[in-house]
C-alpha cells in the first residue's frame, strides 16, 4: 500500500491533552502523576449539544477537533465530503450501555429514550463527530480492529482526501474494577485515553509528524489483557511478524505493548531473537499512558509519531535520547489481533 501521512495530532492521555503539553512532560526528569480515574477535558460543546451527547462522543469530538487544528489546514477550504472519520475502540460507550441496561431491569422506562438509547451505539460518535465539525466523508467504528490498516486501504482507493483516525476508550468504573481483580490484569494501570490522527495521502512538504509506511497483522487467538495464549505458538507468530518488518525496514526503536503482564515476555523473547541489536526496545510508554485498551495500539502510534517529527527520543523514555527515523510499534486488541505498523520520517 502507498505511504500516509500524520499531519494532525488530537489526543486525551494521562500525560496531557494537546501534544506541546505531552511532549514537554516527556522531556522532564520525575515521576508521572496519575491524572485521576476521568481525565479532565474542554470539548467546547455548548449545552445543548452536550445534552444529546454522552462523554465517549465528547472525547471523541475532542479529539477530532484537536487534530484538525494542530494540522493548521484551512478547514474552509476542503471538501468535507473528501474527510472521513474511522475509529476503533475496545469497550465503546460501555458507561452508557450499563445505566441503559440497569434503567431496563429496574423498570426506569422515562430513562430508556431514543437519545439515550442512541448513545450507546458505537456509532454514535463519529455521527456526533461529523455533524459537529461538518464532515460528510466516509465514517465507520470498528471494535477490536485496526483503523490504520483500514484507514491506509481507503486513502489507496481514492476514496477520500482526509481521515481523522484514532481510538476512544472512556473510564468505566465497573471495568476497571474488575481488571483490578483479575489475575491477567491486575498488575496492569488501565487507564483511559482517546487518539486522534488526521491523516492524507504522502505529504512531501515537510511538516507532517511522519508517515505510516506498512502494516502488519496477526490473530493471537485471544486477548492477553484478559486471557493468557498459548505461548510458544503465539512467540512464533510474533516473532515471524517482527522479522518481515525487519527484513523490509531498517528499524530504530521499537515500541512495545509492554503493560506489566505475563505478556511482556512472550513479545520481548519474540522481538529479541529477530530485531536488529542496534535497534532500541522501548518498554514503558504504558507506564506513563497507562494501559489505555482499545486505545492503546494509537496511543502508542501517537507517541512515535511524536518522537519521529522531534528526531529523539524524550528523556522519559530514553535517556541518552537517540535519534529516531523509522519506528516499529505494536499493539493488540479485544479480537486477539497483534498489529504491527511502520513509521518513517517525512
Amino acid at each position: 500500500m502507498d505511504e500516509i501521512s500524520i499531519i494532525g495530532i488530537g489526543v486525551i492521555s494521562n500525560l496531557g491533552n494537546d501534544v506541546e503539553t505531552i511532549w514537554e512532560k516527556l522531556m522532564q526528569e520525575g515521576e508521572t502523576l496519575n491524572s485521576g480515574d476521568e481525565i479532565l477535558f474542554e470539548s467546547g460543546l455548548s449545552l445543548s449539544q452536550r445534552k444529546k451527547a454522552n462523554r465517549y462522543s465528547e472525547m471523541g469530538f475532542y479529539v477530532s477537533k484537536m487534530a484538525l487544528k494542530d494540522s493548521k489546514i484551512n478547514v474552509d477550504n476542503i471538501d468535507k465530503k473528501r474527510v472521513g472519520t474511522v475509529y476503533t475502540t475496545g469497550y465503546g460507550p460501555i458507561v452508557s450501555s450499563l445505566k441503559f441496561s440497569e434503567s431496563v431491569v429496574e423498570g426506569d422506562y422515562e430513562f430508556c429514550s431514543p437519545t439515550i438509547f442512541a448513545n450507546t451505539v458505537n456509532n454514535t460518535c463519529v455521527g456526533h463527530i461529523c455533524m459537529l465539525l461538518g464532515l460528510k466523508g466516509v465514517s465507520t467504528v470498528l471494535m477490536g480492529s485496526n483503523n490504520l490498516t483500514y484507514s491506509q486501504i481507503l486513502m489507496n482507493k481514492e476514496h477520500t482526501d482526509y481521515i481523522l483516525t484514532g481510538a476512544i476508550e472512556e473510564y468505566c468504573k465497573e471495568l476497571h474494577d474488575t481488571f483490578q481483580v483479575h489475575e491477567n490484569s491486575k498488575n496492569i494501570f488501565i487507564k483511559e485515553g482517546a487518539v486522534s490522527l488526521l491523516v492524507k495521502n504522502k505529504d512531501d512538504s515537510g511538516l507532517a509528524y511522519c508517515n505510516i509506511v506498512d502494516g502488519f497483522e496477526c490473530n493471537i487467538d485471544k486477548y492477553p489483557i484478559t486471557d493468557r495464549v498459548e505461548g510458544n505458538k503465539v512467540r512464533g507468530k510474533i516473532k515471524q511478524l517482527i522479522s518481515e518488518a525487519v527484513k523490509q525496514y531498517d528499524i530504530d526503536v521499537f515500541f512495545s505493548s509492554c503493560n506489566n503482564s505475563y505478556f511482556d515476555c512472550v513479545e520481548l523473547e519474540a522481538a529479541q531473537e529477530v530485531l536488529n541489536k542496534d535497534t532500541l526496545y522501548v518498554n514503558h510508554v504504558k507506564n506513563l499512558f497507562g494501559e489505555t485498551l482499545g486505545a492503546a495500539f494509537n496511543m502508542n502510534v501517537m507517541v512515535a509519531a511524536l518522537c519521529i517529527k522531534n528526531s529523539r527520543l524524550p528523556l522519559k523514555l530514553d535517556s541518552l535520547q537517540r535519534k529516531v527515523n523509522c519506528a516499529l510499534v505494536s499493539g493488540y486488541d479485544i479480537s486477539g489481533n497483534y498489529m504491527l505498523a511502520v513509521l518513517k520520517s517525512a
